[in-house]
């Protein structure tokens, strides 16, 4: 009932369920044999619960009903992000988790289409073999992965477009699992305004860092735009370099760092 999507390192999605989400898979698992069901022949797929209460019980009773979506399994502590339906576990080491919406924003409704499952995985591939060729660009980019992401699609309708609502990708958070003295910031939260005095984020960054503003965003500007470029001169790719979508780390010392997309 579902349309699967990994990386090639995925071999079994039940056996990467099983490592990622390490305390809440056999919670999972637990649940479904209590209901007299086998763990391997059912996939989880997480719902947003206004997502849940507002349209999968609308416009999916039928499969409610016949027992192909079961809606009442273990709940997953997670937080917003600035992406509202990018949501992130209360574990950090846990990927994100990237769900259809059913509300009318930024002039479109919040679907995760077909396309965007069956391509993920494999841009994810892709870029993923290009950073490791060029060594991130002098260290300067990463990637969050999107390691695994699945579909409903019935089996004998085989209707893509049945599935943007009911869908889930998993992006991988690796490139905030860092030793070094970095501080992982979202681009777009750069000029909000700090909590202690009237003046952006960027701005005490700026002060720590102990450079010129102008130095210090030539610096900023440098580390982000030359892999962007180096990725489009080089392979033909262009990344939507969006400031929701991208985190710059910054040294919590002095400043400007890596720029992860």
């Amino acid at each position: 009932m579902s349309y699967c999507e990994k990386m090639p390192h995925v071999k079994d999605i039940h056996q990467w369920l099983s490592e990622v989400f390490r305390d809440t898979w056999p919670i999972w698992c637990e649940w479904l044999k209590n209901e007299e069901l086998e763990p391997e022949m059912w996939l989880p797929l997480p719902l947003h619960p206004w997502h849940l209460k507002y349209w999968i019980h609308k416009h999916f009773a039928k499969e409610i009903k016949d027992g192909i979506l079961l809606t009442d399994g273990p709940m997953l502590e997670t937080a917003p992000s600035i992406s509202f339906r990018t949501m992130l576990p209360a574990s950090s080491k846990l990927p994100f988790i990237k769900l259809p919406v059913a509300i009318w924003m930024t002039s479109e409704m919040r679907s995760l289409q077909a396309k965007s499952i069956h391509m993920g995985p494999r841009i994810s591939t892709i870029i993923d073999a290009i950073l490791k060729a060029e060594n991130g660009f002098d260290g300067m980019l990463d990637c969050f992965r999107e390691e695994a992401a699945w579909h409903f699609l019935h089996p004998e309708r085989k209707n893509d477009a049945e599935g943007e609502f009911l869908s889930v990708v998993f992006r991988n958070t690796s490139p905030w699992q860092r030793e070094s003295n970095t501080l992982a910031v979202t681009v777009a939260a750069l000029f909000t305004e700090l909590p202690h005095r009237p003046l952006p984020i960027v701005s005490e960054f700026i002060e720590l860092s102990g450079q010129d503003p102008s130095n210090w965003f030539r610096n900023y500007a440098y580390i982000v735009l030359k892999p962007v470029l180096a990725m489009y001169l080089i392979y033909g790719i262009t990344l939507e370099a969006h400031q929701q979508n991208t985190q710059i780390l910054l040294m919590k010392k002095y400043g400007a760092g890596n720029a992860y997309s």
